[in-house]
């Protein structure tokens, strides 16, 4: 149990009312969530009573003392240490002098000081041997993290790096057994090479049977596929979008998952690429249904996909389609994060309205349709 603080401290209030000394504008943060104040040369951080917890290096804590810099979780948001709100207390460290954390949303970009810091940080950690140690694994994960969101070229791609890729980097795995013996005894329903017959087999038998699941509460947690599968398939979209893409990439095929934020609040789903011309995977995908494909696909007689330099198809597997190809949902910003830790900004998906950045994501990544009629 932490003691008194003996003298008032300076107290900055973090939450979504306006009136918070730092506002942060994300649906899972409480109007008055949580407040930090000096405790010697470190900080004090308490939770109000919030909704969905606060977080500080991946713990849910009451009261708990942190230093600046350190990981800060509200809700679902990342807090960023250079937030203009925070300036004032920094500069009330005890000796007066102001606190430099790292930045969260991208300032180690800009600051060489802080870049070198970063590489003698992990330099000494290995040469020390602190890479055996916990202390030391986590202190070395915690410098990656910041090195991966401070290079991200938004706040939206910063917290997918920091919060998502983590998991999905250890669910992607297409050897492992329960998840690969399951993709291939579906995908044998059309033996061959990778084929997009497989991939319609393999999402419409996770799809009928999907139940859905919150998460903990509070937390982003990504289920490892053996786990949603081992459930009978129930949990939330990212565990259908991660369970998806790791069968996918368990027979051969390539497999992304998109997280973004739509006119309903945080969703993902799963893309998969086919590297055929779109006119023949919709007359592939038409043809798989047959007589079907018009009531499975709602009349919606098309396909939907995204295209890159490197997949010419990345064909839509969203828990909202109905079908393989189904419509995306609309979106304010979309970022794809890949089986070996990449992100990239996509271009959105229309019917909201997207961020500055996301309106400069290369179109090329911006949804596409294709029309089936007549493929059958």
């Amino acid at each position: 149990m932490l003691g008194e603080v003996a003298t008032k401290p300076k107290v900055v209030v973090l939450g979504r009312a306006s009136d918070c000394d730092v506002v942060i504008d994300h649906p899972s943060v409480s109007g008055r969530h949580a407040r930090m104040s000096w405790h010697g040369e470190k900080i004090l951080l308490e939770d109000m009573s919030s909704s969905n917890g606060t977080f500080a290096n991946g713990e849910k804590i009451d009261r708990v003392l942190i230093r600046a810099g350190d990981e800060v979780q509200l809700g679902q948001a990342v807090l960023s240490w250079a937030d203009p709100g925070l300036k004032p207390f920094l500069k009330l460290a005890s000796k007066g002098t102001m606190v430099a954390p790292p930045s969260l949303a991208g300032n180690m970009a800009r600051s060489t000081v802080k870049i070198v810091g970063i590489f003698v940080g992990i330099a000494l950690a290995l040469f020390g041997g602190l890479w055996i140690t916990e202390p030391g694994r986590n202190f070395l994960n915690y410098l990656r993290l910041q090195h991966a969101a401070a290079t991200a070229s938004t706040d939206e791609e910063a917290f997918v790096r920091t919060t998502m890729v983590p998991q999905l980097r250890r669910a992607l795995d297409p050897t492992e057994p329960v998840v690969r013996n399951t993709a291939v005894q579906l995908a044998a329903r059309n033996e061959g090479t990778f084929r997009v017959e497989q991939v319609a087999a393999i999402w419409q038998h996770v799809r009928e049977r999907w139940r859905y699941v919150n998460d903990p509460r509070g937390r982003e947690y990504v289920a490892m596929p053996r786990e949603s599968i081992q459930n009978q398939y129930a949990g939330d979209c990212d565990d259908f979008a991660v369970t998806l893409a790791a069968m996918v990439r368990a027979i051969g095929g390539d497999a992304r998952v998109v997280f973004m934020e739509g006119t309903r609040g945080g969703h993902a789903y799963a893309e998969a690429c086919v590297r055929e011309d779109a006119t023949t995977v919709a007359t592939k995908i038409a043809r798989f249904y047959g007589r079907n494909w018009a009531q499975y696909a709602r009349n919606r007689q098309h396909i939907a996909y995204r295209s890159s330099t490197e997949c010419p198809v990345w064909l839509n597997l969203d828990w909202n389609a109905n079908v393989p190809g189904g419509d995306y949902e609309p979106e304010r910003w979309a970022v794809a994060a890949y089986a070996d830790g990449r992100t990239e900004v996509l271009a959105v998906a229309p019917g909201a309205q997207p961020t500055a950045r996301a309106q400069r994501a290369a179109t090329a990544t911006a949804p596409q349709r294709l029309s089936t009629t007549n493929r059958r």
